[in-house]
């Protein structure tokens, strides 16, 4: 009975360390993604300053 009880304890613990293995690699994923888009998201985005701006051609037009 002592063997079975160890027998199902083992798997046990092989299973908690591989869904915690699973989980951490879903973890470690989602994280990489995450700074994927950040990077095409920001590379993407090009915005201008105020110098960059065309004049105005209606500011003198009265």
């Amino acid at each position: 009975m002592s063997d079975v009880l160890d027998i199902i304890n083992n798997d046990c613990e092989d299973e908690l360390v591989q869904l915690a293995a699973i989980a951490l690699v879903l973890l470690i994923g989602v994280e990489e993604a995450r700074q994927l888009r950040n990077s095409r998201h920001n590379e993407q985005r090009q915005y201008l300053c105020c110098q960059q701006f065309m004049p105005n051609p209606r500011m003198f037009t009265t």
